[in-house]
């Protein structure tokens, strides 16, 4: 866990205003989980959409953008 004395002396607020680099503290020390380097990757997660196709359906065969005749030929 970030000390609140490791957060002011951090070099990100380096050549700060001090009212500004105050509220970034304020804003770090609320957040400090968010800013801490992740311990290890998020876990795998199944899949989250699909695609349901109809059976005995063509694919459409038209292109994806509308084109003039002669783009087209």
């Amino acid at each position: 866990m970030i000390k609140p004395k490791d957060i002011v002396e951090s070099e990100a607020f380096q050549g700060c205003d001090a009212k500004i680099k105050y509220d970034l503290v304020e804003v770090v020390k609320t957040y400090d989980k968010m800013f801490q380097e992740p311990e290890r990757l998020p876990p795998k997660i199944g899949i989250q959409h699909e695609i349901q196709l109809q059976q005995d359906v063509p694919l459409p065969n038209i292109g994806m953008y509308r084109m003039s005749v002669l783009e087209n030929a």
